[in-house]
């Protein structure tokens, strides 16, 4: 299996842990570090166009990685990605978040916290066209901004399964938060399985 956004090895470690051979790809190095330090086999790479030159059984995206691609192209190209590693008998599994309500518009909220002695506040602003949304978050620490908002593209489903269907994928499976349940109104996270 081949996680893509493994982060630290989360899911790579119960995997191996229920036996499963698997490999990550994060592009965030200290993260593909911290995974080695733990036994997982990973690569440092970015999703949209790694390619590693062997093929799996199975490519997982976990986590809602999928909401950090933030325009059409950039999920078409995590699409040739899998595409690239996944064997011909092989299937394919993300979750994503999914608001059911989203209405165009723009708003904001405010939050503040504390995290080892220090405050932390975000700022977050949500703006939507009308597919979909984009939420921007500014993390604000002692005062100070780090000045890179963190961007989540909240997709929806038809988009997604357009998607997959224009990259070749079929036999989709959509269950609603990690369960065997369909979509409902209070589905938050869609996961989704497809060949």
């Amino acid at each position: 299996m081949l996680e893509l956004g493994c982060g630290e090895g989360r899911v790579l470690r119960a995997m191996a842990g229920a036996g499963v051979v698997c490999e990550g790809v994060d592009r965030a190095e200290p993260m593909v570090e911290a995974a080695k330090r733990r036994g997982s086999v990973a690569h440092v790479g970015d999703l949209r166009d790694v390619r590693l030159g062997c093929r799996f059984r199975g490519v997982v995206l976990a986590f809602h990685v999928v909401n950090h691609l933030n325009t059409r192209r950039e999920f078409a190209d995590l699409l040739a990605t899998v595409r690239a590693h996944v064997g011909e008998s092989g299937w394919f599994a993300f979750d994503f978040r999914w608001e059911p309500d989203l209405r165009p518009g723009t708003s904001s909220r405010r939050g503040r916290t504390s995290r080892g002695g220090r405050r932390v506040g975000f700022v977050e602003q949500r703006i939507v066209d009308g597919f979909s949304g984009l939420e921007l978050t500014h993390v604000v620490v002692d005062g100070e901004s780090d000045g890179v908002p963190l961007v989540h593209r909240l997709w929806q489903p038809d988009d997604i399964e357009n998607q997959l269907g224009c990259a070749g994928f079929s036999g989709l499976d959509w269950s609603s938060d990690y369960s065997e349940t369909p979509l409902h109104d209070e589905t938050r996270t869609i996961c989704v399985v497809s060949r």
